[in-house]
């Protein structure tokens, strides 16, 4: 009886706001829920709120640069993802996601070293591969570019991810040289063929 009696002043503490502690997970909650709602503006605020909360809290670094980069703040998106990055730096995907914004934004000598790291991580990432052959081909190193691309293509083709391979190949096609355009489309021929029928 007193522990239900003691339960009920909490939540009405709680209902009331008058002492709950405030923890990222209430937070997170917060966010998710406005996200849901296409609140994003609430959603920053909620993931500002948890990094205040929790600094070294990678997901709301992750989130919020997301959140940064869906609204065309690139330089916000590459910081919070930056941090991310140094909390949890054996996640290969947020290198390659600052790579593909530095890479938008024309700054191809720091796009390179991001795709890199992401590829130190994980040596079969093929869309790396083929951001990799995408920066490459823009600075003209053809010979380069289409080492990467290949290698997207034929790894994306295992994987069974048929866009980038599709799009590695194509991109393959513009830079050369024709032996492994030839051997790549050989691989392809029945993702080729599918395309052509539809």
């Amino acid at each position: 009886m007193v522990k239900a009696a003691l339960a009920s002043v909490v939540i009405m503490i709680c209902l009331t706001g008058m002492s709950c502690k405030e923890t990222p997970e209430t937070w997170n909650k917060k966010a998710e829920k406005a996200l849901k709602a296409s609140k994003y503006e609430e959603a920053i605020r909620c993931y500002k709120k948890i990094i205040t909360l929790d600094p070294n809290d990678m997901s709301a670094h992750y989130h919020l640069g997301r959140l940064y980069q869906r609204e065309g703040k690139l330089d916000n998106a590459i910081s919070e993802y930056k941090k991310a990055s140094v909390i949890v730096p054996e996640r290969k995907g947020l290198y390659n996601l600052l790579g593909e914004l530095y890479l938008a934004q024309g700054m191809i000598n720091e796009a390179l070293p991001e795709f890199k790291k992401a590829l130190a991580r994980d040596a079969d990432f093929a869309i790396a591969h083929y951001n990799i052959g995408l920066a490459y081909k823009q600075l003209s190193k053809n010979t380069a570019a289409a080492k990467h691309l290949y290698e997207a293509g034929l790894l994306a083709f295992i994987n069974g991810d048929n866009t980038t391979a599709l799009n590695a190949y194509r991109a393959l096609e513009e830079t050369g040289p024709e032996r492994i355009v030839q051997e790549l489309h050989e691989m392809l021929e029945p993702l080729l063929e599918d395309e052509t029928r539809k």
